[in-house]
């Protein structure tokens, strides 16, 4: 069995289908609608940082969701050329609600290649625990990037998130989860180089309920504030 550079022991969950045109259910409901705001809300602070200092022309969003942080990006950089990938149903909002950007619908299990996309910069934020073979997304990653592409990914950091003793996802949505070794050894062995290695807070840090949850409420625990990790990478 591939467990994915994660340890031997640990257990996968097995796939939950997402709520979209899948299962009959809407996905997107007010909810998620204002939650996209605020989770991994710094990984697109990073993404805006290198997009501006590095005067990057274009960035593709893997699993862009309903794109409210590239909307941000967007109103600071209108200039950007931006795409998004992702399920009909996210699509269906970009292409609805924005006047900006190129969107394209996918399963990202079979995923279809888009040629024409070709960015400086590829956001894939939180996606890939989600994946029952997380091979498939990075290859499919890989098919995008040019000879100085960078490429952003996010993951949550089990240890930090959970404690040393769990041995599988708590959320019934994630199929796996990395810890800090583990996860930066998972990108060298899927021939990325790794430029850049950290963790971040996993939702924008202000007086919401998700802030209250992810962050205020932990603190008052004395768990790990800082549990969601981003990598920067290369193609090697």
């Amino acid at each position: 069995m591939n467990n994915y550079c994660i340890r031997p022991d640990y257990k996968p969950n097995k796939l939950n289908l997402t709520l979209d045109d899948i299962s009959g259910q809407t996905y997107w409901n007010s909810d998620r609608l204002k939650s996209a705001l605020y989770y991994q809300y710094y990984v697109y602070q990073i993404a805006y940082r290198l997009l501006k200092e590095k005067k990057l022309n274009s960035v593709l969003d893997m699993g862009c969701g309903i794109a409210r942080k590239l909307e941000a990006i967007h109103k600071h950089l209108p200039d950007l050329e931006i795409s998004g990938i992702d399920q009909n149903s996210a699509i269906e909002f970009c292409i609805k609600n924005y006047s900006y950007g190129k969107w394209y619908a996918t399963d990202l299990g079979k995923p279809m290649f888009f040629p024409e996309i070709s960015p400086d910069l590829i956001i894939c934020s939180d996606v890939i625990e989600h994946f029952p073979d997380p091979d498939i997304l990075l290859n499919y990653i890989k098919l995008y990037t040019k000879a100085n592409t960078l490429v952003l990914i996010s993951s949550p950091e089990r240890i930090y998130l959970h404690g040393m003793d769990v041995d599988s996802p708590s959320n019934k949505n994630h199929i796996r989860e990395w810890n800090f070794v583990e996860f930066e050894n998972y990108m060298k062995e899927s021939r990325f180089s790794v430029l850049e290695h950290k963790l971040c807070l996993p939702a924008k840090l202000n007086f919401s309920k998700i802030a209250y949850h992810e962050i205020f409420k932990r603190w008052l625990k004395g768990q790990k504030l800082f549990y969601n990790q981003y990598v920067l990478l290369k193609v090697s």
